[in-house]
């Protein structure tokens, strides 16, 4: 009877399991982007090109604040129709070209892995080279798409690198253990030890096998001490020591913590004019926060982007709602109507102010002109009356 119902049980419960097995677990890993559009308006704006990865990024922190950017395509095409940009199999080099081409044919994953970081190091060189675009180009630009504001975006720097830290959770205690006394006993290992080498590469080599050798000799003396003292045996001791030594070395693999650094500049124009509005830059650094943390290189870069883009459009937002309005409160004069968008610039008001400025001057010279007219015409009048004075007095004599 227990064999039974023990089966049974057992029937239920595969039978359960195969149910709760045919269905999905969904959790969204990206939710959609926020907006709060400043003064409660949309305004649009143009992102210049100048790296995919980049470009996405700066449109999204424009479009949470209420600048709708114009599609990335149509502002590559119009770039390409008027000769700004080549075509994309002209924008590769040879060497690229010769990549893209290997990589179409039957390699190993580790080949291909190798020839992608190859395509992606070239193309990044390609990207540095900077987007020359002139004052007409950007104000065919502004025409076509309906805008003023142009967003130029250049990324000073995207770096990867291991950093030193003293935080035992950050880096683990065996390295801390060996990283603390190494730099009380040993000082800053550092490339100015080597001026004779040319080669930066040898150079931090030489200081990285410089710091191993000193946290070798650290362990072996610390595993030398600990066992003298409990233990009298002398292969007990030289056991010690090659424990003391190892742990120096394995200290020594992991006593840094990656870090990805990147450095943004955004530059806002009024691309009708030319005029430059806004400029300001920003540096983000990103590392793992514990031991336990994931060192995804490419997730700490994704987050060191979007944080430092996020600063300067914030940035860009506090100074369009209170600075921009005290120097040219035109820019922000933008209609929308159903015929189409009514941009008043700064321009169109000066040539206004002239106007009116010359029409003063001319009725204020006319006016002078006709005083000094009316002023000869009192003096003949004054003449006239005295010389008839005189005859009137004559006459009387007479």
């Amino acid at each position: 009877m227990k064999l039974s119902s023990l089966k049974s049980l057992l029937i239920v419960m595969g039978l359960f399991g195969v149910l709760m097995g045919c269905s999905y677990n969904v959790k969204p890993s990206l939710s959609p982007l926020g907006r709060s559009p400043l003064e409660g308006k949309w305004r649009k704006v143009i992102v210049l090109p100048s790296s995919p990865l980049l470009d996405e990024v700066v449109s999204q922190s424009f479009y949470s604040v209420g600048f709708m950017p114009v599609a990335r395509e149509d502002v590559l095409f119009l770039l390409r129709e008027k000769g700004v940009l080549k075509k994309e199999r002209e924008e590769l080099s040879p060497a690229s070209r010769a990549i893209l081409y290997h990589l179409e044919v039957s390699y190993t994953d580790k080949i291909k892995r190798h020839l992608q970081e190859a395509l992606r190091h070239n193309l990044a060189l390609l990207e540095k080279k900077e987007l020359e675009i002139g004052p007409k180009v950007l104000k065919e630009l502004c025409e076509e798409f309906g805008t003023v504001f142009v967003v130029r975006a250049s990324l000073i720097e995207l770096k990867e690198e291991l950093t030193e830290s003293y935080n035992p959770f950050e880096i683990g205690f065996v390295p801390f253990a060996f990283n603390v006394p190494q730099r009380l006993l040993f000082g800053r290992h550092s490339e100015r030890a080597y001026p004779f080498v040319e080669d930066e590469k040898i150079r931090e080599a030489l200081v990285y096998g410089g710091e191993l050798l000193q946290k070798l000799a650290i362990g072996a003396a610390g595993g030398w001490a600990v066992t003298d003292l409990s233990s009298p045996l002398e292969w007990e001791r030289d056991v010690g020591t090659l424990v003391g030594g190892g742990l120096g070395f394995l200290g020594h693999l992991s006593g840094k913590v990656p870090e990805v650094k990147a450095q943004v500049r955004l530059t806002v124009q009024d691309g009708r004019s030319g005029d430059l509005l806004w400029t300001n830059r920003a540096e983000v650094r990103v590392r793992p926060e514990s031991v336990f943390s994931k060192a995804d290189t490419e997730r700490m870069r994704d987050l060191a982007l979007k944080e430092a883009v996020a600063l300067l459009v914030n940035d860009f937002a506090r100074f369009f709602q209170e600075e921009l309005p005290k120097i040219t409160p035109i820019y922000k004069e933008i209609v929308w109507k159903p015929e189409g968008i009514r941009l008043t610039e700064v321009s169109e008001k000066v040539q206004e102010m002239k106007a009116l400025l010359e029409k003063a001057q001319e009725a204020s010279e006319k006016a002078l002109k006709e005083a000094e007219r009316a002023s000869q015409e009192a003096e003949r009048a004054e003449k006239a009356a005295i010389k008839a004075e005189r005859i009137f007095e004559k006459t009387v004599r007479k």
